[in-house]
């Protein structure tokens, strides 16, 4: 999991003329990385939008994304809740189940998957996504969303994500990206070390010397380019 690019967002009433909502910048980020690199699938939390849904529909882009409990959709006679549907409803044994329904006009799969948190609590959370697949292929693609969430968690605790105090945004974007490079280089270093995590990567490179850390940040500019 290597990040690659970034977009600040402002609150509107700091923002005023200039305001975009988040999943606009989203787009617009997917839309520029397309230009590069072949999108397979978007992964993402419940905070989308339908006009984004529907603009990767439109792409022919494949997504994997939460859904609220509370969303209305339509199949067949019913039209309702997701957690009051009824052919969603996990009894017994088994433990998710994929439907085909309509929401806002669009015609998507909804995933019902039932599991249990490291606190010992049962709970029932729900995809969407615009492809027909397997029950386990669906739940097994949103799986590769906790990539995003482990590296949030070492970028914060071990890369300084949030330790930027510049008020200016190029500064921002440029120490933003930097951590970027830093976690992509610690991929790579893991990659190559057959490393458990990135943790390992960053433990093992302290043990280096200065040649030799230098010598690798100048193989992986090889790799990922001027930085």
């Amino acid at each position: 999991a290597i990040p690659v690019d970034q977009a600040i967002w402002t609150a509107m009433e700091f923002a005023t003329v200039d305001y975009k909502k988040k999943w606009v910048l989203a787009e617009q980020l997917i839309a520029k990385i397309y230009k590069k690199v072949p999108v397979y699938m978007v992964l993402a939390d419940g905070l989308h939008a339908v006009d984004m849904l529907k603009s990767l529909i439109d792409q022919g882009i494949r997504f994997e994304m939460r859904l609220h409990a509370n969303r209305v959709v339509k199949d067949g006679d019913f039209k309702g809740q997701v957690k009051k549907h009824p052919k969603l409803k996990l009894n017994g044994k088994r433990p998710m189940r994929t439907i085909k329904a309509e929401w806002y006009g669009m015609n998507i799969h909804i995933t019902a998957f039932r599991r249990v948190t490291k606190y010992g609590r049962v709970i029932i959370t729900y995809q969407v996504s615009n492809y027909k697949s397997s029950v386990r292929q669906h739940v097994r693609a949103y799986e590769f969303r906790w990539n995003i969430e482990k590296f949030f968690r070492t970028a914060k605790q071990r890369l300084g994500l949030n330790d930027c105090q510049s008020r200016k945004k190029t500064l921002q974007e440029n120490h933003l990206l930097n951590v970027f490079f830093a976690y992509a280089f610690l991929q790579y270093e893991r990659k190559k070390n057959r490393l458990k995590n990135v943790e390992s990567a960053i433990k093992s490179i302290k043990g280096s010397s200065f040649e030799d850390v230098r010598s690798q940040f100048a193989r992986s500019a090889e790799i990922f380019g001027v930085a």
